[in-house]
């Protein structure tokens, strides 16, 4: 009962990053498809990931060090605003460039996404518990993505392309608010409690 009247920091992530999974599964699968609806190739689909690809491997390491600083829930929350803006782009897409510009945007989000995601995931699991925990916070979001690519397909087919990018937007801003629920320690608490026990090792 006590779960239930207050969700733990786990629960409230997977629920979140599930909703997440499903409003970009919707779209990853078909995703070939929609860059040769707009008049491009094979190459140019790989020079697309590529460029996302090459974002974030870029800016990992910037933003895992912000989140070090600022703390993971208000990086998490501008990834959620940031990422449903990205998605909802890719109704404004019209050409190759412009394409291509929303898959940097892309790259950065998804730099921001994946390496908060892994250091959140760190903090608020329990380290006796860590692998059922990440077991199963992976098992409820995969599945969420799964039932995303199986409903994608049919959706498209009834509606086009641009109803799967307002869906997957739509779902992304509103489960993101979710995050202002999310309990973080403040990092300057946690700086002075380091900061006491240097200084107690220093004067031992």
């Amino acid at each position: 009962m006590h779960f239930l009247r207050k969700p733990s920091n786990l629960l409230i992530f997977t629920i979140v990053d599930s909703f997440w999974k499903l409003g970009w599964g919707l779209i990853g699968p078909l995703y070939a498809i929609f860059i040769k609806d707009i008049g491009g190739g094979i190459e140019i689909a790989g020079v697309a990931l590529a460029i996302v690809l090459y974002v974030t491997s870029i800016l990992s390491i910037l933003f895992g060090r912000i989140s070090d600083k600022i703390g993971r829930k208000p990086l998490l929350i501008l990834t959620g605003f940031s990422y449903a803006y990205v998605v909802f782009l890719y109704t404004t897409i019209n050409s190759v460039i412009s394409l291509y510009i929303v898959q940097v945007l892309l790259g950065i989000v998804d730099a921001m996404r994946k390496t908060t995601d892994i250091a959140f995931i760190g903090d608020i699991t329990k380290r006796e518990r860590r692998g059922f925990q990440v077991g199963l916070y992976r098992t409820v979001t995969d599945m969420a993505k799964a039932s995303a690519v199986l409903l994608a397909g049919f959706v498209i087919g009834e509606s086009g392309f641009k109803i799967i990018f307002y869906i997957g937007s739509g779902i992304i801003l509103l489960s993101t608010f979710l995050l202002f629920g999310i309990k973080e320690r403040k990092l300057k608490k946690r700086v002075g409690i380091n900061k006491m026990l240097n200084n107690l090792k220093e004067n031992e």
